[in-house]
């Protein structure tokens, strides 16, 4: 499917884009982002992939750039709860937020590349094992290349089309760095859960001109088969020892980016089987220390990008 980029704001449009640049005590919550962009002109309507920027005061501004990709199951978006809440906590410190409102499974255009890609192969479950993934942190031997598809052996064409999503929203990104202030080096993806699959894939997926600068994935397992690209970035990991399939290739993950000798971090929490306690907002009566995985990322984030 070819796409174009669409490099006019649809900030013209009212009821897409709210041109106030939010700081100081306006925050995320008060839906005033800097910029909408749509990402293909083609794609006009609600559920077109698109990118909502929120940029520091510029007084804090850091040049960094976060391209927040939240989970969903690929059926929705955590807006509300991860992109916006983690959008807060960014600017604060001086980080653009960019939200991405990649391709989901109910989309009508994934129905029609499902039929493409059916008739191409004669059935949409070609090379499929028939089995779905099962395993646990300490069965990472499950995973081929850290593919933690739940049905091995087929490439969800929602993945496929979001994964295209973020690559392209890295290009419109860099295209207004200048614009926004931002350092093209500095701009990396943050994924949640189906995100984060997203997010992996984009980078193991990115040219030498889309390659983000680095990688955080929450609890968000690559989707796709890994082959660490030659100038992969930083990676940093977080996620909860139990929960199903997730931790196992998140752990995968890691281990591949090691063997190819490149940076990573991972941090695995206990008690836990879903999206880290605390959310994406500063937790002070977490019942777990992954309330405070942000506080860790952003920690992280001053080492290995800030202060290069």
């Amino acid at each position: 499917m070819k796409r174009t980029v669409l490099l006019s704001l649809v900030g013209a449009c009212a009821t897409l884009c709210a041109h106030a640049q939010f700081g100081g005590n306006q925050m995320p919550s008060d839906g005033n982002p800097s910029h909408t962009i749509l990402l293909y002109k083609e794609y006009t309507d609600n559920a077109a992939p698109a990118i909502t920027v929120f940029l520091p005061e510029k007084e804090k501004a850091t040049g960094a750039a976060c391209v927040i990709c939240p989970g969903g199951g690929m059926m929705s978006l955590s807006w509300d709860g991860e992109f916006m809440q983690l959008a807060r906590f960014l600017n604060e410190r001086g980080i653009a937020a960019i939200g991405l409102r990649y391709t989901l499974r109910n989309n009508p255009r994934v129905a029609q590349e499902q039929a493409q890609q059916n008739a191409g192969i004669g059935s949409g479950m070609s090379g499929a094992s028939g089995k779905r993934l099962q395993a646990t942190i300490t069965e990472t031997d499950k995973l081929v290349k850290a593919n933690c598809n739940p049905v091995p052996g087929v490439e969800d064409v929602s993945v496929t089309l979001a994964i295209t999503d973020a690559i392209k929203a890295m290009q419109v990104i860099r295209s207004h760095a200048k614009e926004w202030n931002l350092d093209p080096a500095k701009i990396g993806y943050v994924g949640y859960s189906a995100g984060g699959g997203v997010a992996v894939g984009a980078t193991v997926r990115a040219t030498e001109q889309t390659m983000p600068g680095f990688l955080c994935s929450v609890y968000g397992p690559s989707l796709i088969d890994v082959d660490v690209p030659v100038q992969a970035p930083p990676l940093f990991i977080a996620v909860h020892a139990d929960h199903p399939n997730v931790a196992a290739g998140c752990l995968a993950l890691f281990l591949e980016w090691k063997k190819a000798g490149v940076d990573a971090e991972m941090h695995v929490y206990g008690r836990g089987t879903g999206g880290l306690f605390g959310g994406a907002g500063s937790s002070t009566d977490s019942p777990t220390s992954s309330g405070r995985w942000q506080e860790t990322f952003y920690s992280w984030l001053s080492v290995n990008v800030l202060r290069k």
